[in-house]
């Protein structure tokens, strides 16, 4: 018989892992070895086991090699790796060295994260979605890139789900009163599989602390109701240090609109420097519908698109807007 057991079971790359379990047996009172095989060769040892109340229990034991049952075996050291189910084939025996005859296997998902994780809470689908995704990574760029890599093609799922979670996706985390500060954080966004941008960039930070890193923090995102910010405000210079720090020489490429003039300066939300077809190159992102008669500086905008920007599991996140002058 298969036992398939989901519950997680999680590591810290270079530990050796322990396991016990335990049997329904009707050979009450009687003795016996037991012994697991577990994949690429993370076995256990044979135990002497008594069967007691109709069942009997495999204590605690630590991993050993096929070669050597006497030499425990580890995860290798900072290697991630995902086993969505790690089985053990469950065998017993009159003698510790006589013939086993397989009784049952168990399977769990078993995830081994690159260093000890520093989530505050370390949920199932944060080792889930980092270590699918930095799976035999060894290297922390790696790691780091390889968990990026996944939220690129705009479908992140959670551990037993076939949806994508989704951004601003009808309907979504509240967005005010009391509970607005937990609903922008990684956890909300396991939880309604749904949520807004401050829950996903935390749900970056958590997948990368999950991996024991703590190389990236969410930042606040100056942001302002009409799109316009006033020249030579603090703001705007606050601003401009903060994109000279972060973007570095892509600071040129990205823009904002401000009033009185409509110069253009570097943007505080960077999307992309999108091409429109009269040679048009400024853009305003807009998450609402395009009401009639709106301008920028007294210049129309206008639709770019009909369809909108594909944003997580949402392939229409309201409408991309271009200047016409």
């Amino acid at each position: 018989y298969t036992i398939t057991d989901q519950q997680p079971v999680a590591y810290a790359s270079g530990c050796t892992g322990v396991v016990s379990a335990e049997f329904t047996s009707n050979c009450e009172g009687k003795s016996f070895y037991v012994k697991g095989e577990g994949i690429e060769g993370f076995n256990l040892k044979p135990q002497l086991v008594k069967v007691t109340n109709g069942k009997f229990t495999y204590p605690k034991t630590e991993f050993s090699g096929p070669i050597f049952p006497s030499i425990n075996r580890k995860f290798e050291n900072l290697k991630v790796r995902h086993f969505p189910n790690f089985t053990i084939k469950w065998s017993i025996s009159d003698k510790t060295t006589g013939t086993y005859k397989q009784i049952g296997k168990s399977n769990n998902p078993l995830y081994v994260t690159h260093k000890k994780p520093i989530n505050t809470y370390v949920i199932h689908s944060f080792l889930f979605i980092s270590c699918k995704s930095a799976d035999n990574k060894n290297i922390e760029d790696d790691v780091m890139s390889t968990i990026y890599d996944d939220f690129t093609d705009q479908c992140v799922k959670k551990y037993n789900s076939s949806k994508c979670m989704g951004y601003w996706v009808n309907p979504i985390p509240p967005q005010s009163g009391s509970a607005v500060g937990l609903c922008f954080t990684g956890i909300a966004l396991i939880a309604w599989e749904n949520a807004t941008c401050g829950a996903w960039a935390d749900l970056h930070v958590e997948l990368v602390k999950a991996q024991g890193l703590n190389y990236i923090k969410p930042i606040n995102v100056l942001w302002k109701d009409d799109g316009i910010l006033q020249p030579n405000s603090d703001e705007i210079d606050l601003l401009d240090d903060n994109l000279n720090t972060f973007f570095g020489s892509l600071t040129s490429n990205i823009l904002y609109y401000t009033k009185n003039g409509g110069d253009y300066k570097p943007a505080d939300f960077y999307v992309k420097n999108y091409s429109f077809t009269n040679g048009l190159q400024t853009f305003y992102l807009n998450e609402g519908e395009l009401s009639t008669g709106v301008t920028l500086n007294n210049n129309a905008l206008e639709k770019a698109n009909t369809s909108g920007v594909k944003g997580q599991g949402n392939l229409d996140l309201g409408l991309i807007l271009k200047i016409t002058q």
